[in-house]
């Protein structure tokens, strides 16, 4: 009887621990894009922060996208943005892992393929937010710089040609319409 017990103690404590394994999309993942840059992802159960090694050219992020999101049947949902505004909230990106250290995310702009970075501190340090930022940026740059992403768009991608056209003066005059 002891015996059985204890069988069943340890059973229900192994499959407590089994039930209670992070979700693996959770962590830091970093991508190649098209146009060279960049990009990071850390993803957390409550939220989410992106960094694109472009940033210094956009004013609008300070380096660090944050939004709230959560984890839910193969779906990342980002809820809303901290610092920067969603387009059409919520965003919802589909995931689904090639590998354990690769994933594929998928929305309505289109597709990436992530790759894990291990070793990656991805917690927050809500109490010291701009030291924890400053020295996480100045980690991600050197990644960037690691990375070393090429710029694989075409010719046309990279310079697009703008028809401008002609436009034309010689409009009618305007006639008022009785009532």
């Amino acid at each position: 009887m002891i015996k059985k017990l204890i069988s069943i103690t340890i059973l229900g404590t192994i499959l407590a621990c089994e039930t209670q394994k992070p979700n693996p999309l959770i962590g830091s993942w970093g991508e190649c894009r098209r146009d060279g840059t960049y990009k990071e992802y850390k993803i957390n159960k409550h939220y989410t922060t992106t960094s694109v090694s472009d940033f210094q050219n956009h004013d609008y992020d300070n380096g660090m996208s944050f939004y709230k999101c959560h984890i839910l049947d193969g779906m990342l949902i980002v809820t809303q943005g901290i610092n920067v505004d969603l387009i059409n909230p919520p965003e919802t990106l589909r995931f689904e892992f090639i590998t354990y250290n690769k994933v594929i995310l998928k929305n309505s702009y289109g597709t990436s393929e992530l790759t894990r970075i291990e070793n990656e501190g991805h917690i927050v340090d809500s109490i010291n937010l701009v030291n924890w930022r400053e020295s996480y940026l100045k980690a991600f740059l050197q990644r960037s710089e690691q990375a070393d992403c090429p710029d694989v768009r075409t010719d046309e991608e990279k310079n697009p040609l703008i028809e401008l056209g002609e436009v034309e003066d010689d409009f009618e005059e305007l006639t008022e319409i009785e009532e």
